[in-house]
């Protein structure tokens, strides 16, 4: 099961509610800069584009193997993959978003379903009574422990 937040901008209808999955994000490692645009975080896509090119420019300054180079940009990729979502959600306050809340939930689709079932009125459960069982035969084990004997 996984946790997603619920952000909302306040007053916008539950309709345009946002839902960021906690943890790791596989897409954020393998594409960062990418992601980072695809999701409109625009500071963190510039600040992984000059990490990225301070980066390269240190690694040629330095005459450093290009092995170096490639491990450091997989080790902030690795990073960014694990801070991701914690980034997205970041950039969603930022932009005036606010929490609604969160939801356990094995997919996106189940997390909406209960976020959007939480909102529904609660419908009035009436207790039924437990069904009466006639035993056949008006003596009966006064202990319960042998049955209709």
């Amino acid at each position: 099961m996984a946790i997603y937040t619920i952000f909302r901008k306040a007053g916008a209808p539950r309709e345009a509610a946002v839902f960021v999955k906690e943890g790791f994000s596989i897409a954020a490692f393998v594409l960062t800069f990418v992601w980072a645009l695809w999701n409109r975080m625009w500071v963190v896509a510039a600040v992984i584009l000059a990490v990225t090119a301070a980066v390269a420019v240190a690694g040629s300054l330095s005459a450093a193997n290009e092995v170096v180079v490639t491990t450091v940009n997989a080790g902030l990729a690795l990073i960014f993959g694990f801070e991701a979502q914690s980034l997205r959600a970041w950039s969603l306050r930022r932009s005036g978003f606010v929490d609604d809340g969160l939801v356990e939930a094995s997919s996106r689709e189940e997390a909406e379903m209960k976020y959007f079932a939480a909102a529904l009125p609660a419908e009035r459960v009436v207790p039924r009574a437990a069904p009466v069982r006639s035993h056949g035969s008006s003596q009966s084990d006064p202990l319960g422990l042998f049955g209709n004997v």
